[in-house]
Protein backbone atom coordinates (compact mmCIF):
# COMPACT_ATOMS: atom_id res chain seq x y z
CA UNK A 1 0.00 0.00 0.00
CA UNK A 2 3.06 2.66 0.88
CA UNK A 3 4.56 1.31 -2.43
CA UNK A 4 1.47 2.15 -4.23
CA UNK A 5 1.17 5.65 -2.26
CA UNK A 6 4.88 6.52 -3.45
CA UNK A 7 4.50 5.74 -6.61
CA UNK A 8 1.34 8.11 -7.23
CA UNK A 9 3.27 10.64 -5.62
CA UNK A 10 6.23 10.23 -7.66
CA UNK A 11 4.39 10.08 -11.12
CA UNK A 12 2.28 13.26 -10.70
CA UNK A 13 5.59 15.00 -9.42
CA UNK A 14 6.60 13.85 -13.22
CA UNK A 15 3.77 14.90 -15.00
CA UNK A 16 4.02 18.38 -13.54
CA UNK A 17 7.34 18.73 -14.18
CA UNK A 18 6.90 17.38 -17.72
CA UNK A 19 4.20 19.96 -18.19
CA UNK A 20 6.00 22.45 -17.95
CA UNK A 21 8.54 24.68 -19.84
CA UNK A 22 12.05 25.38 -18.41
CA UNK A 23 10.98 28.75 -16.70
CA UNK A 24 9.12 26.91 -14.59
CA UNK A 25 5.41 27.67 -16.78
CA UNK A 26 2.41 25.38 -17.48
CA UNK A 27 3.01 24.90 -21.45
CA UNK A 28 -0.32 26.31 -23.17
CA UNK A 29 -1.84 28.12 -20.05
CA UNK A 30 -3.82 30.57 -21.19
CA UNK A 31 -3.05 34.03 -19.91
CA UNK A 32 -5.00 35.53 -17.22
CA UNK A 33 -8.26 36.85 -18.39
CA UNK A 34 -7.65 40.06 -15.98
CA UNK A 35 -4.58 41.11 -18.26
CA UNK A 36 -6.20 43.70 -21.12
CA UNK A 37 -3.77 45.58 -23.23
CA UNK A 38 -5.03 49.45 -24.57
CA UNK A 39 -5.11 49.46 -28.60
CA UNK A 40 -5.45 53.25 -29.77
CA UNK A 41 -7.85 53.31 -33.69
CA UNK A 42 -6.56 56.23 -35.70
CA UNK A 43 -6.81 59.46 -33.91
CA UNK A 44 -10.46 58.39 -32.70
CA UNK A 45 -10.96 55.71 -29.95
CA UNK A 46 -8.56 53.40 -27.88
CA UNK A 47 -10.74 50.22 -26.64
CA UNK A 48 -8.92 47.69 -23.84
CA UNK A 49 -8.95 44.05 -25.38
CA UNK A 50 -8.01 41.25 -23.54
CA UNK A 51 -4.28 39.82 -23.60
CA UNK A 52 -5.65 36.66 -25.35
CA UNK A 53 -6.77 37.79 -28.02
CA UNK A 54 -4.92 38.65 -30.99
CA UNK A 55 -5.34 40.93 -34.22
CA UNK A 56 -7.02 39.93 -36.84
CA UNK A 57 -8.22 40.90 -40.46
CA UNK A 58 -10.63 38.08 -41.20
CA UNK A 59 -13.62 39.00 -39.56
CA UNK A 60 -15.17 41.97 -41.05
CA UNK A 61 -14.23 43.81 -43.91
CA UNK A 62 -15.42 47.50 -42.81
CA UNK A 63 -14.34 47.12 -39.48
CA UNK A 64 -11.85 49.62 -37.78
CA UNK A 65 -10.56 47.01 -35.18
CA UNK A 66 -10.78 43.22 -34.94
CA UNK A 67 -9.54 40.78 -32.38
CA UNK A 68 -10.07 37.05 -31.89
CA UNK A 69 -9.57 33.93 -30.37
CA UNK A 70 -10.14 31.03 -32.25
CA UNK A 71 -9.34 28.96 -29.45
CA UNK A 72 -11.56 29.77 -26.70
CA UNK A 73 -14.02 31.24 -29.49
CA UNK A 74 -14.06 35.25 -28.60
CA UNK A 75 -14.17 37.40 -31.30
CA UNK A 76 -14.75 41.08 -30.87
CA UNK A 77 -14.61 43.96 -33.60
CA UNK A 78 -16.07 47.35 -33.73
CA UNK A 79 -17.83 49.63 -36.69
CA UNK A 80 -17.91 53.11 -37.22
CA UNK A 81 -19.78 55.52 -39.24
CA UNK A 82 -19.62 59.60 -39.47
CA UNK A 83 -22.99 60.41 -37.96
CA UNK A 84 -23.58 62.87 -40.03
CA UNK A 85 -23.36 61.12 -43.65
CA UNK A 86 -25.41 58.22 -41.86
CA UNK A 87 -28.26 60.62 -41.22
CA UNK A 88 -28.26 62.12 -44.91
CA UNK A 89 -28.25 58.61 -46.20
CA UNK A 90 -31.35 57.58 -44.02
CA UNK A 91 -32.97 60.29 -44.31
CA UNK A 92 -32.62 60.46 -48.27
CA UNK A 93 -33.92 56.87 -48.19
CA UNK A 94 -36.91 57.85 -45.94
CA UNK A 95 -35.85 55.73 -42.85
CA UNK A 96 -34.51 57.93 -40.22
CA UNK A 97 -36.87 57.80 -37.52
CA UNK A 98 -36.94 61.45 -36.34
CA UNK A 99 -38.63 60.24 -33.07
CA UNK A 100 -35.24 58.60 -31.93
CA UNK A 101 -32.03 60.01 -31.80
CA UNK A 102 -29.02 58.86 -34.07
CA UNK A 103 -28.10 56.49 -31.68
CA UNK A 104 -31.19 54.76 -31.78
CA UNK A 105 -31.64 54.71 -35.41
CA UNK A 106 -28.27 53.36 -35.98
CA UNK A 107 -29.00 50.53 -33.29
CA UNK A 108 -31.61 49.80 -35.49
CA UNK A 109 -29.81 49.52 -38.29
CA UNK A 110 -27.59 47.32 -37.41
CA UNK A 111 -29.76 45.09 -35.93
CA UNK A 112 -31.67 44.85 -39.09
CA UNK A 113 -27.93 44.32 -41.09
CA UNK A 114 -27.31 40.99 -38.17
CA UNK A 115 -31.35 40.03 -39.15
CA UNK A 116 -31.34 39.39 -42.74
CA UNK A 117 -27.59 37.53 -42.40
CA UNK A 118 -28.65 35.16 -39.48
CA UNK A 119 -31.48 34.04 -37.62
CA UNK A 120 -31.88 35.43 -34.75
CA UNK A 121 -33.45 33.18 -31.64
CA UNK A 122 -33.71 35.32 -28.78
CA UNK A 123 -33.13 39.00 -28.23
CA UNK A 124 -32.83 41.93 -25.24
CA UNK A 125 -34.24 45.07 -25.18
CA UNK A 126 -31.56 47.63 -25.76
CA UNK A 127 -30.35 48.57 -22.13
CA UNK A 128 -29.12 52.80 -22.61
CA UNK A 129 -26.01 54.03 -20.38
CA UNK A 130 -22.99 55.92 -20.12
CA UNK A 131 -18.95 54.70 -21.01
CA UNK A 132 -16.38 56.93 -20.43
CA UNK A 133 -19.06 59.72 -20.42
CA UNK A 134 -20.75 58.65 -24.04
CA UNK A 135 -24.25 57.82 -24.76
CA UNK A 136 -24.41 54.17 -25.06
CA UNK A 137 -26.96 51.08 -25.36
CA UNK A 138 -26.15 47.34 -25.05
CA UNK A 139 -28.15 44.67 -26.91
CA UNK A 140 -27.91 40.98 -26.35
CA UNK A 141 -29.07 38.47 -28.61
CA UNK A 142 -28.44 34.89 -29.62
CA UNK A 143 -28.34 33.57 -34.05
CA UNK A 144 -27.84 30.64 -35.85
CA UNK A 145 -26.28 31.23 -38.89
CA UNK A 146 -27.11 28.54 -41.60
CA UNK A 147 -23.59 26.57 -41.82
CA UNK A 148 -22.88 26.10 -37.90
CA UNK A 149 -24.47 23.89 -36.02
CA UNK A 150 -24.17 25.44 -32.80
CA UNK A 151 -25.57 29.16 -32.11
CA UNK A 152 -23.59 32.25 -31.15
CA UNK A 153 -24.18 34.23 -28.46
CA UNK A 154 -23.65 38.21 -29.08
CA UNK A 155 -23.28 41.72 -26.92
CA UNK A 156 -23.25 44.70 -29.06
CA UNK A 157 -22.75 47.99 -27.38
CA UNK A 158 -23.69 51.02 -29.46
CA UNK A 159 -21.47 54.27 -28.41
CA UNK A 160 -22.33 58.06 -30.12
CA UNK A 161 -19.29 59.57 -29.93
CA UNK A 162 -18.71 63.40 -31.40
CA UNK A 163 -18.61 62.76 -35.14
CA UNK A 164 -18.84 58.80 -35.22
CA UNK A 165 -21.48 56.36 -34.21
CA UNK A 166 -20.29 52.89 -33.19
CA UNK A 167 -20.58 49.22 -32.58
CA UNK A 168 -18.54 47.37 -30.18
CA UNK A 169 -19.97 43.87 -30.90
CA UNK A 170 -17.98 40.25 -29.16
CA UNK A 171 -19.56 36.99 -29.46
CA UNK A 172 -18.71 33.62 -28.92
CA UNK A 173 -20.62 30.23 -29.20
CA UNK A 174 -23.85 30.30 -26.74
CA UNK A 175 -22.27 27.63 -24.65
CA UNK A 176 -19.32 29.45 -23.86
CA UNK A 177 -21.49 32.97 -22.91
CA UNK A 178 -21.10 32.41 -19.23
CA UNK A 179 -17.22 32.19 -19.40
CA UNK A 180 -16.37 35.43 -21.54
CA UNK A 181 -19.74 37.39 -20.86
CA UNK A 182 -17.85 39.66 -18.15
CA UNK A 183 -14.99 39.78 -20.38
CA UNK A 184 -16.69 41.06 -23.16
CA UNK A 185 -18.65 43.55 -20.72
CA UNK A 186 -15.27 45.28 -20.01
CA UNK A 187 -14.35 45.51 -23.56
CA UNK A 188 -16.80 47.49 -24.26
CA UNK A 189 -16.70 49.49 -20.96
CA UNK A 190 -13.30 50.65 -21.46
CA UNK A 191 -14.06 52.50 -25.39
CA UNK A 192 -13.18 56.01 -25.03
CA UNK A 193 -12.35 58.72 -27.49
CA UNK A 194 -8.99 59.90 -28.28
CA UNK A 195 -7.37 62.71 -30.47
CA UNK A 196 -9.72 64.06 -33.01
CA UNK A 197 -12.98 62.86 -32.02
CA UNK A 198 -12.66 64.37 -28.26
CA UNK A 199 -12.69 67.65 -30.05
Amino acid sequence: MKKNTYLSLFLGILLLICCRDPKGKAKDAPPDPGTFNTVVVGNRFQLSLPAFMKSTTALHGEASLQYQNIYREAYTVVLGEPKDPFVDFLSGQGAYDGQLGVLENYRKVQLMRIGERVDITAQGDAVASRINGLVAETVTLDAQWDSMDQELSYRLTFIEGEEYIYMVMSWTLKDKKGELWDTFGAIAESFALVGDEME
